[in-house]
């Protein structure tokens, strides 16, 4: 018996324990455990097995054998036998005792008529009772069919089995493994499957699904309607409607179910589209930093990202009158063109920015009370559709206009529009524009762009260094230039002050071994023979001094130099991996190893290069890490809300679906940006 799920294997399974007694088991994921023993025996005679559709599916179930005692037996449990008939008894005897002690219950006669009638009769009696129920025939037309012809209809329609009693041999000959299906799913591949349960491996089999019209998958083309006909017609409460037209309206509305699932999984996967090439961008990116590829490259790639980006920012033409219309927004909550306050000198600015302030606030008024009074006064009072507490919230806020509920209600619309236009004039008037001052000074854009350079770089800018530039793409260039040495100096430092930040650590614990570690690094690293009693200083700063004097010393010829030493020990993979291992405590990886082969001299000094900056490389890829997966965490939340409110979009006549994408496109640049912003933040200055 197929369920469509656990729930109602449950409660089947209940049902026949107690309204029938029946022996069964139930397969589903509670009992999966048991799930090879419960198959094993579900082919036996008489076994009675619930499952849900999808159990068991990976297992053909056997048909059982059994004696002709078992089978009587079975009949006699079942009502099919009467007490007296025995396995001795010929195969004849014992179907004629049957079918007359069916035909007691089925036909209702009693005792004297149902003796008085000879064994042939009684079976066509039984033939024709079962036509007319299961074929939809009628009595008369059933008295004029023979046997053979109700039969072969009956085994048709496979309404009984009852029509063709025989003593069977196996749980095959008597018709194999029958199907129930309590329900149809919305899916037929689902059906087909739970069907497809019986007649494996050329066996015997049969199915039967039962429906009711509170099915979820009736109630989609059978509604309310089709309930009143019925009752109409005389239909009541579990009568059976069989007819194959159901069974192609049924089919029909599961073709129309899956249609829509279809289009379901197909607008699905064009939203996980967006999502799915985001995926491939940021995990291609995040894998080559966990592995340590190009993270130098990748940084320098975000810093010039945002170098450019902030030159053509501070440098342009518009910047100083787009700070001041911001300022103007933020302090007067009115909105100015910026272009109407490019080049003006500071009275012209303040005459302007006031006249037009309190002109847009005008504007602004009138728009704004539409949403808060939509509908016109009616006599001398305002209507109950005026929102008093939203605007005389908004309008306290927006131009500490001191109104409260009270004072608009007894105001018209006219009124009110003048009380809080005076009260936008009065904070326009009361403003102090001085702060502007500053936007005005000469070469304030330069002075920006050098400030936020000193920030981001640690390092030195002035005004002066772009007062006189007219294309940004010079500044960028000249920002690039110092932020490439002002990290050629901490690739020289940040290891050194690692090492001793390590070290001063260590000797709060074991002194002895931390100053012992310390000089094996400086031997690695820079060859200096340092011994823990022979410091060139005790003090820290002037060792620090040293190492960056030292480490400064390893340019490209001193690298080449000691390369060629490590060659010449050996020029296999091998032998140039046992002499990094010892002189540098750096082995080769497996992608130097195979470069190696190759170009032994060329692998040589690269690794002596990723060495020497060991340090930053593993800083730079923690700094990455962090952000990247914090930001993509992000960017993650930020597009599930994304989906869960673009289908509001198809009220403004757009594609949720176009519009996702472009929005999700959007949301993924800016988690690109923040990215870049945080990385030019962080790695020039943490430690």
């Amino acid at each position: 018996v197929g369920t469509t799920s656990v729930e109602k294997s449950e409660e089947l399974s209940g049902e026949l324990t107690r309204r029938f007694g029946i022996t069964h088991e139930v397969l589903n994921a509670i009992n999966h455990e048991r799930e090879a023993e419960i198959v094993a025996g579900a082919g036996e005679l008489g076994a009675v097995m619930i499952a849900t559709n999808m159990a068991g599916r990976g297992t053909d179930i056997k048909l059982g054998t059994f004696s002709r005692g078992e089978l009587i037996d079975h009949w006699k449990r079942r009502g099919i036998s009467p007490a007296g008939v025995t396995a001795q008894q010929d195969d004849a005897t014992i179907v004629a005792h049957c079918l007359r002690h069916v035909a007691q219950r089925v036909l209702t006669l009693d005792a004297t008529a149902l003796a008085d009638m000879t064994d042939d009769s009684v079976r066509s009696a039984l033939l024709r009772h079962w036509w007319v129920e299961h074929c939809w025939g009628t009595e008369a037309k059933a008295g004029s069919m023979s046997d053979a012809k109700l039969e072969a209809a009956l085994a048709e329609t496979g309404g009984t089995l009852l029509a063709d009693l025989q003593v069977y041999r196996d749980v095959e000959n008597i018709g194999g493994l029958h199907v129930i299906g309590t329900e149809r799913h919305e899916s037929r591949r689902i059906d087909n499957q739970l069907r497809g349960r019986s007649g494996r491996q050329g066996d015997k089999g049969s199915s039967r699904f039962f429906l009711s019209l509170e099915d979820d998958l009736m109630k989609m083309f059978a509604g309310p309607t089709t309930l009143k006909v019925l009752s109409k017609l005389g239909m009541k409460e579990g009568d059976a409607i069989e007819h194959p037209m159901l069974t192609r309206a049924v089919g029909k509305a599961q073709r129309k179910v899956e249609e829509r699932n279809f289009l379901i999984r197909k607008n699905i996967l064009e939203y996980d589209e967006v999502m799915d090439v985001q995926r491939g961008v940021f995990y291609s990116m995040r894998q080559d930093v966990l592995e340590g590829r190009g993270v130098k490259e990748l940084i320098f790639e975000h810093i010039e990202s945002s170098v450019e980006d902030a030159a053509w920012s501070y440098l342009d033409k518009n910047y100083t009158a787009n700070c001041i219309a911001e300022w103007v927004r933020e302090h007067l909550n009115v909105s100015i063109d910026p272009d109407r306050i490019r080049g003006k000198d500071r009275v012209d600015l303040h005459q302007l920015l006031v006249r037009d302030a309190k002109e847009e606030a005008g504007n602004v008024i009138r728009v704004t009370l539409g949403e808060y009074m939509p509908e016109p006064a009616t006599g001398n009072g305002a209507t109950a559709a005026w929102d008093h507490k939203g605007l005389a919230d908004w309008a306290n806020a927006a131009f500490d206009a001191g109104v409260s509920v009270a004072t608009l209600r007894d105001l018209d619309e006219r009124a009110i529009i003048e009380r809080l236009e005076a009260a936008a004039e009065r904070k326009i008037d009361a403003a102090d524009l001085d702060p502007l001052d500053v936007y005005l000074v000469e070469d304030h854009p330069a002075s920006e762009l050098a400030q936020w350079a000193a920030n981001k770089f640690d390092a030195d800018f002035t005004g002066g260094d772009f007062a006189r530039v007219e294309d940004p793409s010079e500044a960028a260039s000249t920002i690039m230039e110092r932020a490439r040495t002002a990290y050629a100096a901490r690739e020289i430092a940040y290891p050194i002050d690692f090492a001793m930040d390590m070290t001063a650590a260590g000797l709060a614990q074991d002194p002895t071994r931390a100053m012992a570690q310390f000089c094996a690094w400086a031997k690695a690293r820079y060859e200096l023979d340092w011994r823990p009693q022979s410091m060139p200083s005790t003090q820290p700063a002037e060792l620090r001094r040293l190492l960056v004097e030292e480490a400064t010393r390893w340019d490209v010829d001193r690298i080449r130099t000691r390369a060629e030493q490590a060659v010449a020990a050996g020029g296999s993979p091998e032998a140039l991996d046992d002499w990094f291992q010892e002189h540098m405590n750096a082995p080769l990886d497996a992608d130097e190893r195979l470069a190696a082969d190759a170009d032994p001299q060329g692998t040589a000094e690269a690794k002596i290069v990723k060495v020497l900056r060991a340090e930053l490389t593993h800083f730079e890829r923690w700094v990455l890490l962090q952000i990247l997966d914090q930001a993509w965490k992000d960017h993650l939340h930020a597009m599930d809300q994304l989906r869960e409110s673009i289908g509001l979009r198809a009220f403004s006549q757009r594609d949720p679906r176009i519009e996702f994408k472009r929005e999700g496109a959007k949301h993924f640049e800016e988690m690109e940006m923040s990215i870049r912003d945080k990385v030019t933040d962080l790695v020039f200055k943490s430690r």
